[in-house]
């Protein structure tokens, strides 16, 4: 049981042993949720306590969601096959970010549904979001060995969704920033520049 269970955990490889790239990916996907915790139970009391939290597990989902389209890029310009290892991984915790900003979120509204939802509804970058956050899922819930067996061809067109969700993600990100815009204008130009190499590739450039 004990060897089955380390076969799956998320720091080892596919047969079992102890991977340090994995291992060192997963403590790093972990420390931010971990400092947005930290922050909501012993940082500052603020006027709105849930609203850094909020910015902060929005910010570090689309950082983790333009991380994990980076993948193979840096595999095939390093010739780095071991690091596709990681990217099922980062992109889990994409979800697990974008989930715990919805939740974040709802416990701003004091997990009053009904008003999350009419908000999400009238609010456009709201509206936005949220498809995002299904797209997420939808790649979330099929990321698994099972599920690429099922579904074989299909699977690589169904994940293709990530590069519309990443432009979601962004735009949602750019409507909310108000003022400060610095962020999600580098994230779009990272976006901007990952195309362009998805370009060149398929051009053979």
């Amino acid at each position: 049981m004990t060897a089955s269970l380390a076969h799956y955990a998320p720091w080892t490889d596919r047969r079992g042993m102890l991977s340090a790239l994995r291992l060192v990916v997963f403590v790093a996907i972990l420390v931010p949720g971990i400092a947005i915790f930290a922050d909501l139970i012993f940082g500052p009391v603020r006027p709105e306590p849930y609203e850094h939290a909020l910015n902060e597990s929005g910010e570090w989902a689309v950082r983790l969601l333009l991380l994990s389209l980076f993948v193979t890029p840096v595999r095939r310009i390093f010739s780095w096959n071991k690091v596709i290892g990681v990217r099922r991984m980062i992109g889990v915790s994409v979800l697990a970010y974008g989930l715990l900003h919805l939740g974040l979120y709802m416990a701003q509204e004091n997990w009053d549904l009904v008003k999350v939802a009419s908000e999400i509804v009238v609010r456009i970058y709201l509206t936005i979001g949220f498809v995002a956050l299904l797209g997420l899922v939808a790649l979330g819930v099929t990321s698994f060995d099972r599920a690429v067996r099922r579904l074989g061809p299909t699977w690589n067109r169904l994940h293709q969704l990530a590069y519309p969700i990443a432009v979601l993600g962004i735009l949602h990100f750019f409507l909310q920033s108000k003022s400060d815009v610095a962020q999600p204008t580098v994230m779009a130009g990272l976006f901007v520049l990952l195309m362009l190499y998805r370009l060149a590739a398929r051009s053979r450039l």
